[in-house]
């Protein structure tokens, strides 16, 4: 699969790669638009893997291979700066500079899940698994602020992911699974007001990846359907799980 951007103004799409040798996964834009992270597996000839690493691309510029060859295979974020970069290494999730003459990368901690920055940068937001508990059907959301404190939120409601937060109005957008249904629903949490929304109500549509706009006016999240069939043919292979997939834009102004 390919990099595409879609312009919200006059909906033309642009693909951003194109080479055979590579399967790119994860992906992240700077705030300030100049820097595309991704996240690319190269290939060999019989198709056999050859290395995992993350490859950058600064505005028009050809991609190239991230200097720090230790983040891999993870979500990929930019501080509000865009100066560092943050994923996991071998040990966990890192923050690393762009340049290579700058800061040393420096280690942040083991997190379990989904992790973010508010879109000014104030507060650091991810989830983890109570009592580290990665087999639990449940986790929590934890702000950390520049001064080191943290707040737990949300414990005990389901399986939290694709966490982002709106700093402007304190409010946290992100995907859940509630115990006991399906599909992952998009909800939000205004952390002033204790007040817990739920924004989609999909039966057989599974929403993530809630990202909001540069501007805070617009918050854009991916649906997938689910594929009913629930018995395999006795000549068929594993089918996927989902049948497509939509970009909806859901308006905050």
């Amino acid at each position: 699969k390919n990099l595409y951007s879609l312009n919200l103004e006059n909906s033309k799409i642009v693909q951003l790669t194109d080479d055979e040798n590579f399967i790119n996964h994860n992906f992240a834009i700077s705030p300030d638009g100049n820097y595309i992270a991704l996240d690319r597996l190269e290939l060999a000839e019989d198709f056999a893997p050859v290395e995992q690493r993350i490859w950058l691309k600064y505005k028009n510029q050809s991609w190239k291979p991230f200097w720090y060859d230790q983040l891999q295979g993870s979500d990929l974020y930019f501080t509000a700066d865009s100066k560092f970069l943050l994923g996991t290494d071998y040990t966990g999730y890192a923050m690393v500079p762009l340049d290579i003459k700058g800061p040393k990368p420096q280690f942040l901690g083991i997190f379990f899940t989904f992790f973010g920055f508010s879109s000014d940068g104030s507060t650091a937001l991810f989830t983890e698994y109570p009592d580290a508990d990665v087999f639990s059907n449940n986790n929590q959301i934890v702000l950390m602020k520049n001064d080191g404190t943290k707040e737990i939120l949300l414990s005990g409601h389901g399986m939290i992911q694709d966490v982002v937060l709106d700093s402007k109005k304190n409010e946290i957008y992100f995907s859940m699974q509630k115990i006991g249904e399906k599909a992952f629903q998009l909800y939000s949490y205004n952390i002033s007001d204790d007040i817990l929304q739920e924004l989609t109500f999909e039966d057989n549509l599974e929403v993530s990846d809630p990202q909001i706009s540069l501007d805070d006016q617009m918050l854009i999240f991916a649906k997938r359907e689910y594929n009913l069939q629930t018995e395999f043919e006795a000549e068929s292979t594993l089918k996927s799980l989902f049948q497509g997939s939509e970009i909806w834009i859901y308006d905050l102004s």
